[in-house]
């Protein structure tokens, strides 16, 4: 069991809400990553890290483990990841009873699962409708579930938690729906959020469409005259927009008020059974629907035919003299409905959208009840709202780069929270849990809001919401990791404490293949944007200061004693790069393929090539591998080694400075010498058992260690030059990682088939083997902490730490 579970933050999307649900009791919350639901503790993380002795602060029973039961350490270590759905986890809910979690992926499948066991059992799984479900409701019994989406023949479900029996049918929209919630109080009523720039409006169970609210409606007097039985009589209609296609809006003194396209089958309309009531949305082809010429006292709109009815009815607009105002616009939202979510109390629930505007409503009839702050909340759109647990206030996220809370009743801002400049602070989700408002930012940081000094959050969570590419660990004197992400952004962990924080300034620009700490303490790392950095981890500051611009693209970097760091590069073929120089011209060499060898930076770094060298691209050819080495402070090329016979895959430096082990996909492992500012090939082949994935020197040196893509680890001795010692099988898939303890006579492996292996060097057969150590994610990267403290990160963006008993 880990120790520790440093969780990703939640995977965001920019223009799109993000649904973040808290558990009934207040004491936790939860949010989703890639095929990851994560589940962590409110109270501790808005507290920080507590700082005593978190041995038995596991993840077990309950949904965050016993912290979350009480009684034991509240760790924002402790956090809980679901990893049971095999697409992208879009949503996940609580139920009201706290025992279960729905969650919803892109595929449309809806699983129910229990919190109270560590496994988390699997209750129930349905497939709703087919495609990305965006939001979840229970009802305040745990019994039905709603959800809405992006599906294919239809846009939302309601139904029983047990048995998937319909409870209802959500209709009304004709577009994705992205927003869903279902009143907490009886007698039930439900409400959706679309695309279509409406809300609708449902009472059940069963639930029922009641009306479309939100969007542009026009209210027509009508008059209707029944050619069948001759009677007439006066109706308030709501012509909803949902159920006009094609419709043309002219002013009273027109020819028509609405035109219809007589191809289309759409909703027809209806007298309400009820006398002087509004006139009915029903479903029924048209068969013809024209505009009539203007009478004297009334302005025809049209004629239908239905099949439903066997007499034909006309519809006139009264404009004598004593006529009802005939046309008025009635309009709430303009643009997409991103949010909408009931109070507590279930009086009233609010809809934020797209266009800035929330609108509040009575909770048991639909009638709107105020705009807050006018004629909009925010400058820019809304994508969530969150109410306060008595129902007062409201708290909305907006992509204007803030949030604020409202005081509905007084329908005035309490407070506003700036929250940046960048587009990466635009706020897409949001939170009010207890005492404790939560908002999520672009970035995916969480950021726990202060209602006493809004201008500052009290503190803004930060860590990885992309997979994670590799790790190091820097020792100060405590344990402490560093880790990195495959969006170029650095985080630095403390792993006593917990914190953890982004390196500042501009970094690099691309992938990060590899990073390691050099003897003074400071980050080296390569990256796909062809450039080698070395960054202070005091400063935890990028500058320009420490960057090395390679011609080719590093893939993996090692460092040892003496300043001097080798970076293996790979690339496309070109020509041999000698004869070109000979011939008085120089070919491109960013297509090379090979090693670098750098001696640590003073100061910014330069291209190994003279300025004044016009280059061009190559021309088709063999692949070419480049060894350099170059004196940064004199932009010299120091050496080259031209042409080697394979393509090098990783490299490990000997902790005497003295050897570079070269791992390729040719399955062997190349001995080199380093000579100075030169390296010679010694000549000497190690050879695994496939393509060798990775290499690693023991810290005293004695041994190495080569993993492969056959799924073996290979320990060659290095005082026995170089004779192989032991090979350890255990693997299912390709082993991806290598990492020696310190204390030398254990090292651990990770691979494809996500689990983690820690061998001990005497006895193959002496192993602790981690299962699942990233349920089906692989294992990136490992690093050791101190002998019995072994660190683990994945594609699924979380860093675990665990705790070796051998």
């Amino acid at each position: 069991m880990a120790e520790k579970v440093f969780a990703s933050l939640p995977q965001v999307e920019r223009g799109v809400s993000k649904v973040i649900g808290g558990d009934p009791k207040g004491n936790s919350f939860l949010y989703t990553n890639g095929k990851c639901v994560i589940l962590r503790n409110i109270d501790a993380l808005a507290q920080g890290l507590c700082h005593s002795d978190t041995k038995g602060a596991r993840m077990g029973s309950g949904p965050l483990g016993k912290a979350a039961l009480g009684g034991w350490v509240l760790d924002p270590a402790v956090a809980d990841i679901y990893t049971e759905h095999a697409h992208q986890v879009v949503v996940a809910k609580y139920a009201p009873s706290g025992f279960y979690v729905a969650s919803g992926d892109v595929s449309g499948k809806l699983r129910i699962w229990d919190t109270t066991q560590k496994e988390h059992l699997l209750k129930y799984e349905y497939q709703p409708f087919a495609g990305k479900i965006k939001d979840i409701a229970w009802t305040e019994d745990s019994k039905r579930i709603a959800v809405v989406g992006e599906g294919r023949e239809k846009f939302g479900a309601v139904f029983l938690w047990d048995s998937g029996s319909s409870v209802g049918e959500i209709t009304g929209h004709n577009k994705v729906i992205n927003s869903v919630d279902i009143k907490q109080t009886r007698p039930y009523r439900l409400v959706t959020g679309s695309d279509d720039n409406c809300a609708a409006f449902f009472e059940g169970p069963p639930f029922k469409f009641k009306f479309t609210i939100g969007g542009p409606e026009w209210a027509v007097v009508l008059r209707k005259l029944s050619q069948r039985s001759g009677q007439h009589g006066d109706n308030m209609a709501h012509v909803q927009a949902a159920a006009l296609q094609k419709r043309a809006l002219l002013g009273i003194s027109a020819q028509c008020v609405l035109k219809q396209d007589p191809a289309e089958a759409v909703p027809m309309w209806h007298e309400s059974s009820k006398l002087g009531g509004p006139l009915e949305v029903i479903s029924g082809p048209l068969l013809s629907f024209w505009p009539m010429p203007k009478s004297h006292d009334a302005l025809p709109i049209a004629q239908s035919s239905c099949r439903l009815h066997s007499e034909l009815e006309s519809w006139f607009v009264p404009c004598g003299p004593q006529a009802t105002p005939a046309l008025c616009t009635l309009k709430d939202h303009s643009r997409f409905v991103n949010c909408v979510r009931f109070s507590p109390d279930g009086n009233r629930f609010a809809t934020a959208s797209a266009d800035g505007q929330i609108f509040i409503y009575d909770g048991k009839t639909g009638e709107k009840v105020c705009a807050l702050g006018g004629s909009k909340a925010h400058d820019g759109g809304i994508y969530a709202i969150s109410w306060s647990p008595d129902s007062t206030h409201l708290l909305s996220a907006s992509g204007d780069k803030s949030s604020k809370i409202w005081d509905v009743s007084a329908n005035s801002v309490v407070s506003t929270f700036p929250m940046g400049s960048t587009v990466l602070d635009q706020q897409l989700g949001c939170l009010w849990q207890k005492d404790h408002l939560l908002s999520i930012s672009l970035s995916g940081y969480i950021n726990y809001l202060d209602k006493n000094n809004p201008s500052k959050p009290l503190r803004v969570i930060k860590g990885h919401s992309k997979s994670i590419q590799c790790l190091t660990v820097h020792r100060n004197g405590s344990k402490a990791g560093s880790t990195l992400l495959l969006n170029c952004a650095l985080h630095y962990w403390d792993s006593e404490t917990g914190e953890n924080d982004s390196f500042s300034g501009k970094g690099h620009t691309n992938q990060v293949c590899r990073m390691t700490v050099d003897e003074s303490g400071r980050l080296v790392s390569c990256s796909m944007d062809d450039t080698v950095r070395y960054t202070s981890l005091t400063l935890r500051d990028y500058s320009g200061q420490g960057v090395v611009k390679l011609d080719v693209q590093p893939k993996c970097v090692a460092v040892g004693p003496g300043g001097y760091a080798v970076v293996v590069c790979i690339g496309q073929g070109t020509t041999d790069p000698q004869a070109a120089q000979d011939a008085g011209s120089c070919y491109d060499l960013r297509a090379a393929q090979g090693l670098c060898l750098t001696p640590t930076p003073p100061r910014a770094a330069g291209l190994p090539f003279r300025d004044s060298v016009q280059h061009r691209p190559s021309p088709p050819s063999r692949l070419v591998s480049v060894v350099t080495a170059t004196t940064v402070s004199a932009h010299e090329k120091c050496f080259s080694l031209d042409n080697p016979s394979y393509e090098p895959e990783v490299v490990a430096l000997h902790p005497g400075g003295d050897t570079v082990a070269v791992g390729g996909t040719d399955g062997n492992v190349h001995i080199y010498s380093i000579l100075g500012t030169t390296l010679r090939d010694e000549g000497k082949l190690l050879e695994a058992k496939g393509p060798v994935t990775d290499v690693a020197y023991s810290h005293d040196g004695a041994f190495l260690a080569v993993s492969d893509a056959s799924k073996v680890v290979t320990v060659f001795s290095v005082t026995d030059d170089y004779a192989e010692s032991n090979v350890f099988y255990g693997h299912h898939a390709k082993v991806m990682c290598l990492a020696w303890s310190p204390d030398n006579e254990h090292f651990a492996s990770g691979g494809m088939d996500m689990m983690v292996y820690v061998w001990t060097l005497s006895d193959p057969e002496t192993r602790v083997k981690i299962q699942d150590a990233h349920r089906l994610h692989h294992v990136s990267s490992l690093a050791w902490l101190d002998e019995h403290t072994l660190v683990t990160t994945s594609h699924d963006a979380s860093v675990k730490e665990w705790t070796i008993t051998y």
